[in-house]
């Protein structure tokens, strides 16, 4: 985790790595349904990322059954991974607005900021890559708002 929070930009596979140790409920919960990512099986890391696509945290390409683990992650998807995180709350977290995660990148910001993982709706940048830093501390928001730590 102290290797990856250095990174200037995280890959989906790096993202995936610090979820399964920052979040216990990942490494040690039941895992949702099983989804098949063919492209990281030989990943040196590819229990702690199946752990999390198992999870429903990261998405893999439906019809490719990708997972892409060596891409660089964008914001949207890194958001909208914590804001997954967030729905599984019981009771919901009212910043969630009660109903499905949004896809499109305007509507998840705009949760994101209700929820306070962003300052605001201009500091989205959905499309921009997110080092280890931003990650950490996404991170870390996230789990003030679980209640952990």
């Amino acid at each position: 985790v102290r290797k990856l929070a250095t990174k200037a930009e995280l890959s989906r596979g790096d993202f995936a790595i610090l979820l399964y140790w920052l979040f216990p409920e990942i490494r040690y919960g039941a895992s949702g349904s099983a989804r098949i990512a063919n492209d990281v099986l030989e990943h040196p890391q590819r229990e702690s990322i199946v752990r999390v696509v198992n999870s429903g945290i990261l998405e893999v390409d439906p019809s490719l059954h990708r997972f892409e683990p060596y891409r660089s992650i964008r914001r949207s998807e890194a958001l909208a991974a914590m804001l997954r995180l967030l729905d599984r709350e019981e009771p919901p977290l009212a910043c969630l607005g009660g109903g499905p995660i949004p896809r499109s990148t305007q509507a998840l910001c705009a949760v994101g900021v209700a929820c306070g993982q962003l300052e605001s709706e201009a500091d989205c940048l959905p499309a921009a890559p997110v080092s280890g830093a931003e990650a950490l501390e996404l991170c870390r928001i996230t789990q003030e708002l679980l209640g952990v730590g």
